[in-house]
């Protein structure tokens, strides 16, 4: 069903605030965690390449910490990322596997320790 959605009548806005600026890197995914955002970086740019070097940015405040992911071999493509925080998990896929497989990165301690799978 649609509608017509009503009008806004206020004009607040919303500050912002750049915290992070990316060069060698596309957004993958975004999650709220307590006080800011964990975010996705795929190390593939203009769609070329594979994940050689996929990092997770926490972004709390002004404040941001560059998680960079273990070397993990094979192919892979990072998709998602799941908090319950502080544990982290990055999806991916690796395609060197016939079919393709799925590759795990965890970390029960917000970037401390991770494991892979």
């Amino acid at each position: 069903m649609l509608a017509s959605l009503p009008r806004q009548t206020s004009s607040t806005r919303l500050a912002s605030t750049t915290v992070a600026v990316l060069t060698d890197g596309a957004i993958k995914d975004i999650a709220p965690i307590p006080g800011g955002v964990a975010v996705l970086v795929s190390s593939r740019v203009h769609g070329q390449g594979w994940d050689t070097a996929p990092r997770v940015l926490v972004a709390q405040g002004t404040s941001v910490q560059t998680l960079t992911l273990p070397t993990a071999r094979g192919r892979l493509l990072v998709q998602s990322l799941t908090v319950a925080w502080p544990k982290l998990t990055v999806n991916a896929t690796d395609f060197v596997a016939s079919p393709a497989r799925a590759a795990v990165w965890s970390t029960p301690d917000s970037g401390a320790t991770w494991t892979t799978g």
